[in-house]
């Protein structure tokens, strides 16, 4: 029998009912489909902000953290309610000072009412769907982000494994071929800098081998939509994105919370 829930990805035919106390299977058994697979539909979940060891803490068998880094300082995970309304600054400059040169033990900095609010995980009672769903299927406690940026950063990860070396969220309500032509998405620069944005779409059909689009530099029609491939895309598929239409390139973007 497949099953499998990796972190933010389930891959079953799912149904979340119940909201009691402790632990339990609320689905049912898994019931071949008419090829004889477990299968029966495929259904991706996209949870942002969160981390195994903030949703899942404590899951039994699980490797997740009781305590974090800040500073050299080890701090013992504090529970926080999952409506609680503070966030944290998902930026690109932002990740390279949790990051800290590889000691993992900056998240706190730049933080001057709360430093130590990264430092939480949210209780079970507050997120039992997720844990009925991962003590029914196979879950992947070991995932962790490639990404260095907020939202829009990630759902290019989600596509195609890298986002084509842009770094933050486009600086306009609407993203992606729908965007005003000065709209732009910030680039990674050197030492958790960003450099001047480009447009945040692609220009051209999907290459042989490529699973998106590559952009085209000095387009100057609108960007046409993307297309997925539906040829095997490469292990690390190659993706940059567009210049705008029309207008000059700016610096300036605004970051959106993730």
């Amino acid at each position: 029998m497949l099953r499998v829930f990796c972190g933010g990805i389930l891959c079953a035919a799912v149904t979340l009912v119940g909201c009691g106390a402790g632990v339990f299977d609320p689905i049912g058994p898994v019931v071949p489909s008419a090829n004889g697979s477990p299968i029966q539909h495929v259904v991706i979940i996209m949870q942002e902000n969160r981390t195994v060891d903030n949703l899942f803490n404590g899951f039994p068998g699980a490797d997740t953290a009781q305590s974090g880094m800040s500073d050299g300082v080890s701090v013992p995970l504090q529970p926080i309610h999952l409506n609680d309304p503070r966030g944290l600054d998902n930026s690109h400059p932002n990740w390279w000072h949790s990051w800290n040169n590889g000691k993992l033990d900056g998240f706190a900095k730049g933080r001057t009412t709360d430093p130590l609010f990264p430092y939480s995980f949210v209780p079970q009672s507050d997120v039992l769907p997720y844990w009925n769903l991962a003590s029914r299927f196979t879950f992947g406690d070991r995932m962790f982000q490639s990404n260095t940026g907020p939202s829009f950063i990630a759902h290019q990860y989600m596509i195609a494994a890298q986002s084509g070396n842009a770094s933050g969220n486009p600086g306009s309500a609407v993203w992606g071929c729908d965007a005003s032509a000065s709209t732009r998405v910030a680039l990674i620069g050197p030492n958790g800098t960003e450099l001047p944005g480009v447009y945040p779409a692609s220009t051209t059909p999907p290459s042989p081998t490529s699973s998106m689009p590559r952009a085209s530099a000095g387009a100057t029609t609108p960007p046409a939509k993307a297309t997925a491939s539906s040829s095997s895309p490469p292990s690390r598929p190659s993706a940059t994105f567009a210049s705008a239409p029309t207008g000059p390139p700016t610096s300036s973007h605004r970051r959106q919370g993730s």
